[in-house]
């Protein structure tokens, strides 16, 4: 399906577990939610780095902003392999999602 981050959304991303895999979008917020499919920035984590552990990312500011940060390196690299330059990919990452998190 060609996901920016890994093509393997069926173990955790950052522990390798198989077992209750989510595939949050990296992007969040109601109006994002959308774009993020739309620009495939889903990861798969299990529950524990999701929304259930204290290293989850809906628990652990650090894990939040890191996965916006991932999310938006990997917006920023498709558009420029799509012939943007990085500074056009940042702008247009603050058009679609309101704001750098870089």
């Amino acid at each position: 399906m060609n996901y920016p981050i890994t093509d393997d959304m069926h173990h955790c991303l950052i522990c390798g577990t198989p077992t209750n895999i989510h595939r949050p979008h990296l992007c969040c917020g109601t109006s994002n939610r959308a774009k993020s499919t739309e620009y495939k920035l889903l990861v798969p984590l299990c529950g524990s780095h999701h929304n259930l552990g204290n290293n989850s990312v809906h628990l652990n500011s650090d894990m939040a902003v890191l996965s916006k940060i991932i999310g938006q390196l990997a917006f920023e690299k498709r558009m420029c392999a799509n012939g943007y330059s990085e500074d056009e990919a940042r702008a247009l990452f603050r058009k679609e999602f309101g704001k750098s998190h870089i």
